[in-house]
């Protein structure tokens, strides 16, 4: 899998959302910590913010953009799976169809397209996924 661009802006925002949600989540413990008088190394208080932001990235990256969809916070489009179709070729002045199917893994930053037809094999290397063309969502 690698990195696709998108031209929506959702990701500087919603990343700007996780970071105030990483702070509150810091600052919840440390009053839970404070309101039961543990005590608590430097090295815990310190990180607590960065840990917090970490572990709601990799989660809204894997997991939940995709419910965001549903919320209207998310418009890059969820296109994991497979795919079954045909292609036409200028290699043959588009005289035939072809079989192929493509496996799409995605997540919310990165994604992995594999294209099988019967003669050829190929996986992308870079992609973007465009959210405002005059057809609907594209994928290039």
């Amino acid at each position: 899998m690698h990195p696709y661009a998108t031209d929506s802006a959702e990701r500087q925002n919603v990343r700007f959302g996780l970071a105030v949600l990483a702070i509150l989540a810091a600052w919840g413990l440390a009053a839970l910590i404070r309101r039961h008088n543990f005590e608590v190394g430097w090295y815990i208080d310190v990180p607590s913010v960065l840990a917090f932001y970490g572990l709601f990235h990799t989660g809204f990256d894997r997991v939940v953009w995709r419910w965001g969809r549903r919320l209207g916070i998310v418009r890059v489009p969820d296109l994991q799976g497979k795919w079954i179709g045909h292609l036409t070729t200028s290699f043959d002045q588009h005289s035939a169809q072809r079989h192929a199917t493509v496996q799409i893994v995605q997540t919310w930053t990165r994604i992995g397209i594999a294209l099988c037809t019967d003669t050829s094999k190929s996986h992308s290397l870079v992609s973007s996924l465009l959210t405002e063309t005059a057809h609907g969502p594209m994928l290039s």
